[in-house]
């Protein structure tokens, strides 16, 4: 046993991390020899060799692959982010809309309300036109002048109707669009 022990002792020396380390030019040359004529150290420094290049090529491609899944994430932030942008922009876009036609409904609401008040008066001078004797061609003219200015305001008031209707449609769609990017948001994060 004693001349294992020294044996042992002996290649724990001679293969030395360092002296199994070899060049490119050392490799050619060691690998051009016949595998029966190298040494154990060549052996194992060409083994080694090959092993520490096939780890160098390994480690490339997980650095390219690296590069490209951060450069892939570094877009799907950008995404990301410009999609909450739009979300906010399409949020502000449908609140201002829905307060537009809350005020609009608040106006054709008071001008309904004017419409009305304007024609109980005219009612009322009718009546009292008719009391005091005017003629019924000066009565029905002024009731024709009254009826068109009030197919005027009925004709406004769908006109304004339509419009919160079309208000009312584009806030439902921006709601939809919105919905869709939060989720998709979602997916992103």
């Amino acid at each position: 046993m004693p001349g294992f022990k020294e044996k042992l002792e002996t290649y724990k020396k001679e293969f030395s991390a360092s002296s199994l380390l070899i060049s490119e030019e050392s490799y050619v040359e060691m690998k051009a020899k016949p595998e029966e004529q190298r040494s154990l150290k060549e052996y194992l420094q060409v083994r080694i060799y090959e092993a520490m290049e096939r780890y160098q090529r390994e480690l490339e491609a997980l650095r390219r692959e690296n590069d490209e899944i951060v450069e892939q994430s570094m877009a799907w932030q950008h995404k990301s982010e410009r999609d909450t942008r739009e979300l906010e922009s399409a949020k502000k876009l449908m609140l201002d809309r829905e307060e537009d036609g809350r005020r609009r409904i608040d106006v054709a609401e008071r001008r309904q309300k004017e419409l009305e008040v304007d024609l109980n008066k005219v009612n009322g001078q009718y009546k009292a036109m008719f009391d005091r004797g005017l003629s019924q061609k000066e009565v029905d003219g002024r009731l024709r002048e009254l009826e068109i200015e009030h197919r005027g305001l009925e004709t406004r008031a769908k006109t304004l109707e339509e419009q919160l209707s079309r208000a009312n449609d584009s806030k439902t769609e921006v709601e939809r669009r919105c919905e869709g990017l939060r989720r998709e948001v979602d997916i992103l994060n």
